[in-house]
């Protein structure tokens, strides 16, 4: 298999692993889709044990590091500690969000996934064809 043909299978399962964890937070994610990315990126190379360890590594420190949760338990534990009920019902408030907040919310997530799938949908084909012209031309 030739490279640009790898880098093209690996662009298309980023993409399907876009779509398949839209749900959840990539947060959570992070570590197996960095192995996954970083033995791919390093099959191109000859290593993939060596990219996959590398692309696991960087996901942890991503999930490690990027914890929302972890954040907005020590404001609710320094509002409760000082005794600050305003701070405690606004951080208990953010959470809640109505039928229509979600609503719009899903359907801004739905419109970016559209618009990647369309851009892909006409950019890939295009790149392809450009290497596959380029290799015939070489002929």
């Amino acid at each position: 298999m030739e490279k640009v043909e790898q880098f093209l299978i690996l662009c298309f399962f980023i993409a399907w692993s876009l779509v398949v964890c839209v749900g959840c937070s990539w947060h959570n994610f992070a570590p197996t889709a960095g192995a996954g990315i970083g033995a791919g990126i390093g099959s191109i190379g000859g290593q993939p044990i060596l990219g996959g360890l590398a692309g696991g590594a960087v996901g942890q420190i991503i999930e490690k590091s990027s914890d929302k949760d972890i954040k907005e338990k020590v404001e609710a534990f320094e509002a409760l500690s000082k005794g600050e009920a305003s701070k405690m019902i606004e951080l208990s408030m953010k959470d809640q969000k109505g039928w229509i907040e979600s609503t719009l919310d899903n359907l801004w997530d739905l419109l970016i996934l559209c618009g990647i799938g369309f851009a892909l949908w006409n950019f890939v084909p295009i790149l392809y064809s450009r290497y596959l012209h380029k290799k015939q031309k070489e002929k």
